[in-house]
């Protein structure tokens, strides 16, 4: 970097919560990943820290916080739903990043019998 101190990640994510841009953590951890975040996953595992996050994300969006209705609810399940599936996907793929690359043409080959 250009001698720029870097804002700790919590403190980015918070200052990217409040631009209004992103829907929540998810969103959060791709933008830090892509800024050159490292171990991000490990610091956004509590829900505490995700339930401030996506509420700052929200209140930054103008949504409000109110009492949900069974069919809020049940969105809000499939929400939840869908960032778990992706906070899986993203550790599968930082995950992967740090592997050696396989060769496909080994992949999924039987070895020859003599």
């Amino acid at each position: 970097m250009s001698g720029v101190p870097r804002l700790p990640i919590i403190e980015r994510a918070y200052a990217l919560a409040e631009t209004g841009d992103y829907a929540g953590v998810v969103d959060i951890c791709f933008k830090l990943h892509a800024e050159g975040y490292t171990e991000i996953l490990l610091h956004f595992e509590g829900p505490t820290l995700r339930a401030a996050i996506n509420q700052r994300c929200d209140s930054a969006r103008g949504i409000e916080l109110r009492s949900r209705s069974p069919a809020q609810k049940v969105r809000a399940m499939a929400d939840a739903s869908r960032q778990k599936a992706a906070r899986k996907n993203a550790r599968m793929r930082i995950a992967l990043q740090g592997s050696p690359a396989r060769s496909r043409s080994v992949v999924g080959k039987r070895p020859r019998q003599a």
